[in-house]
């Protein structure tokens, strides 16, 4: 109904009067004053909302996902192990700037990027640290950057920053690593090269020495071992040497007393004299025994020779003097026959003669028995002193050439006394002259005692030498181990020496040095610009705004009296079809907006215009809904979903960058799966699977439609004359 024109005749209120009622009229009513109250807040709200989700994306990047694949082998630099790959990765993980998933194989990460399970991946390639520290500029090592720009443009350019970022850091550490490098090397390293160079030397020199060593060590072993054997033998020796100067000494004294017996036993000068008398020959067997008695005097050296010829001559002067006994017997008995047959008288010359010369004869038979037995007891001596001198000394040989010539003077005895007279006192002077220069007992005993001090220290020297020589060869196993240890010295030193660069170890360009490692960018699904990446968030803002605007037109709520037998689905459908169909126009033309901005490179055209068509009827379902259950309050709300759509749907940054709550309610939201659907279609996101939020889409419209069917409670009926379509704002 119009409202009725006010007559002339009405008087004025006044304005301030005027003010007062309209305020009062509008106050009356609660619900109208809440409404107003809702809609005063709801600029403040908006702006809340807005600043909220915009609060600190930066700070919230910990939680985005981003991939992390490292393949790098490591490698060697400056004769150390370089493994930058780990260093990094090592670094990534514990600053923790994103959230790091790692993966196996590039594959793997392209895969998960594919499939917006991580927003980004980081790949360290095989042969990183080598390509890196090598500093080529025609082949720099690459730090692998693969995004998807058709997911998410903001973590995209988040991505390539921090990839460029991360290069940077990395060549800066590489840098501040080379140039240490550098400052070590051009400080110390030619230094160190000519010291291990002298140091090579003296080891070379005392390989040389260790080698010597070995050598005079073997030697000095086979040496002490010869001598040691030689002590043995010395020992041996000196223990029959000792043996040797016992019996010596013994034989000697033995020799004393038999010369001295022989001395003594010899006949007396009268006794000679007879025999000198009755027989020149036996003067001259004593000349000749006199003469090698004589020789006798040359020494302790001729000793052994000279008892030698003792013995024999002895033993012969004992046969001629048993000779001469009997032959002195016969003269007798001769003379005696003589005598008695009284030739010339009695008195006569030739009878006394005879009778002096019987006498004479018997005389010398007793003198010659009694040397002979004397010649006998000598011989003994003789032999016993020959048994010791030869023990003393080889040289006494001699004694056997004197005992001949002994021997041949005793046999001339018997040519005649007067030589055994002459040899009986010339062996009585050789007798005692040699009694005479026969050591005495105190020098015996001393040689004696030197003989067994002699075999006491050479049993002593040998064990000495024993030990010496096991020491000897200890010596020699020693400097085995000495030698074998300088020449491995040597070798190491060697190795060293070659290992160490006799420059710096930068070879890389100059290029290369400065830029080692750069970031290459894969993207996966490449969006023209940043325009155009907002696409889907600003084409689901507007198709949502759209439905907003169309609950604004139209009264979701009254239908004509002639609706009122039908059932609640068939009330439902035909109220929100008009909007619905306004809808679907909206879609349409919001699509052919998009594909055009496109220049028809969208990757799915049919899924594109069909997503776009089941988000326009989903929101125009759930906002139906929403206005059949709460009335006209229903539009604050709806008004209220845009504003936390526009934030939690993860259009403007990926939505691990918004506060929690955001997060939280991100996949409630309708949007957010219209904004899913559009990025897989249009620039092939997701691998392209905008079926499954099609279907979420398509959860959401039966969801509304199911609770605007229960909204019945809602419906105001209205005279069909009375039932118009118009704004519902105005009705």
């Amino acid at each position: 109904m119009s409202p009725s024109p006010q007559t002339s005749s009405t008087a004025k209120l006044g304005f301030w009067s005027f003010l007062a009622r309209e305020l009062a009229h509008v106050g009356s009513n609660r619900q109208v004053v809440v409404l107003l109250l809702g809609i005063a807040l709801l600029p403040a709200l908006f702006a809340l909302i807005q600043i909220s989700g915009a609060w600190d994306p930066y700070g919230n990047l910990a939680h985005l996902p981003v991939g992390l694949v490292n393949l790098d082998e490591g490698t060697r630099f400056a004769n150390e192990r370089v493994d930058l790959g780990r260093e990094l990765e090592k670094s990534l993980l514990e600053k923790k700037s994103f959230d790091f998933r790692r993966y196996p194989s590039a594959q793997a990460a392209r895969a998960a990027v594919d499939r917006g399970e991580v927003y980004f991946a980081v790949i360290i390639p095989s042969g990183f640290s080598a390509q890196a520290l090598e500093g080529r500029g025609n082949r720099p090592a690459n730090l692998v950057l693969v995004s998807a720009e058709g997911n998410s443009y903001f973590a995209s350019t988040i991505g390539k920053r921090f990839a460029t970022t991360l290069s940077d850091s990395i060549n800066a550490t590489l840098e501040e690593k080379r140039w240490a490098a550098v400052l070590h090397t051009s400080s110390g390293l030619a230094q160190l090269k000519q010291a291990l160079g002298q140091l090579q030397g003296g080891a070379d020199q005392l390989l040389e020495g260790a080698s010597r060593l070995h050598s005079g060590s073997q030697a000095l072993a086979q040496g002490l071992a010869a001598a040691s054997h030689g002590a043995a033998r010395l020992h041996q020796g000196a223990q029959t040497l000792s043996q040797g100067v016992g019996a010596l000494t013994e034989g000697m004294n033995r020799l004393s007393g038999g010369i001295r017996t022989v001395v003594d036993r010899l006949p007396s000068e009268a006794q000679l004299d007879q025999l000198d008398t009755g027989s020149q020959r036996l003067a001259d067997g004593a000349s000749r025994l006199s003469h090698g008695l004589h020789e006798l005097e040359g020494g302790s050296a001729e000793l052994a020779s000279g008892s030698a010829q003792l013995k024999d001559g002895l033993g012969q002067l004992a046969q001629g003097s048993a000779m001469l006994a009997e032959k002195s017997q016969e003269l007798s008995r001769g003379l005696a026959k003589l005598d008695a047959l009284k030739l010339g008288g009695p008195n006569s010359p030739l009878s006394k003669g005879l009778a002096e010369a019987y006498t004479g004869s018997q005389a010398l038979h007793q003198g010659a028995a009694s040397i002979a037995e004397k010649t006998a007891q000598a011989a003994s001596g003789a032999a016993s002193l020959n048994a010791g001198a030869t023990r003393l000394s080889q040289g006494m040989s001699e004694a056997d050439t004197a005992g001949q010539e002994l021997a041949t003077g005793a046999q001339r005895l018997g040519q005649g006394v007067r030589a055994l007279v002459s040899g009986t006192r010339q062996l009585g002077s050789g007798m005692q002259g040699m009694a005479a220069r026969l050591p005495a007992e105190g020098d015996l005993a001393r040689l004696n005692s030197g003989a067994q001090e002699l075999s006491q220290r050479s049993g002593e020297l040998s064990q000495g030498l024993d030990k010496l020589a096991a020491g000897s060869q200890q010596l020699s196993a020693g400097s085995g181990k000495l030698q074998s240890g300088a020449e491995s010295l040597a070798r190491g030193l060697e190795l060293v020496y070659q290992k160490i660069p006799a420059s710096s170890p930068l070879n890389g360009d100059a290029r290369g040095l400065a830029t080692s490692v750069v970031p290459r960018h894969e993207n996966l699904h490449p969006v023209p610009n940043n325009g155009l990446a907002t696409a889907p968030l600003f084409a689901g803002f507007s198709l949502w705004m759209g439905v907003l605007i169309l609950s604004m037109f139209f009264n979701y709520t009254h239908l004509p009296e002639a609706a009122r037998g039908e059932s609640q689905l068939a009330k439902v459908l035909v109220k929100l079809a008009p909007a619905a169909l306004i809808a679907l126009a909206q879609a349409l033309a919001t699509g052919g907006i998009i594909a055009w901005l496109m220049r028809g490179a969208v990757a799915n055209g049919f899924g594109f215009f069909l997503v776009l068509l089941l988000g326009a009827l989903a929101f125009m379902a759930v906002a139906g809904a929403i206005m059949l259950l709460l009335g006209g309050a229903g539009r604050a709300l709806v008004s209220l979903l845009l504003i936390l759509q526009f934030v939690s749907a993860g259009g403007n940054f990926p939505i691990e960058l918004s506060p929690p709550f955001f997060r939280l309610i991100h996949p409630w939201l309708p949007v957010t799966h219209l904004l899913e659907a559009m990025r897989a279609t249009l620039f092939g996101s997701y691998a392209g699977d905008w079926l499954h939020p099609a279907l979420t889409l398509l959860a959401f419209m039966a969801g509304g439609l199911g609770l605007a069917t229960l909204a019945g409670r809602r419906w105001v009926y209205v005279k069909d004359e009375e039932y118009r379509l118009e704004p519902a704002l105005l009705s």
